[in-house]
């Protein structure tokens, strides 16, 4: 382990901690699993709970940047490539690099899933 250096090794690492306080709170809340299934009606409800008290969700411009945030800096962790991911989640290479890049502004539960379930599943592979 080592610390950033550069400004951009800081951004990334920045962005990745912030993203991993992020799946951290939503699994203590309730909202996803540890196997990354979501809880739309948990998520719902907390969403509708924090809008009465005046509390909205932050821009939805961050959001790609999390994902991309997320799958770059497992993808890393595990060794592995954009291609071998992208296979096990079931998507082309491109569509992945997409992801990674935060160009897509919208990515569905269902895409969500089957990343965090392929990461997960690469996992236990290599711990096993």
């Amino acid at each position: 382990m080592h610390d950033p250096e550069t400004p951009a090794e800081w951004q990334a690492a920045v962005d990745a901690a912030d993203f991993y306080l992020l799946l951290d709170s939503a699994q203590q809340y309730g909202l996803i699993a540890y196997d990354g299934k979501v809880d739309t009606g948990r998520c719902l409800d907390i969403l509708r709970r924090g809008a009465q008290t005046g509390v909205m969700p932050s821009l939805p411009d961050r959001r790609p940047n999390i994902i991309a945030t997320y799958v770059r800096c497992e993808r890393a962790r595990l060794n592995i490539s954009q291609r071998e991911l992208a296979r096990r989640v079931g998507y082309s290479t491109a569509w992945l690099s997409h992801v990674e890049s935060g160009r897509y502004r919208t990515i569905g539960s269902a895409a969500w899933q089957r990343i965090y379930q392929a990461i997960r599943a690469i996992e236990e592979e290599i711990h096993a």
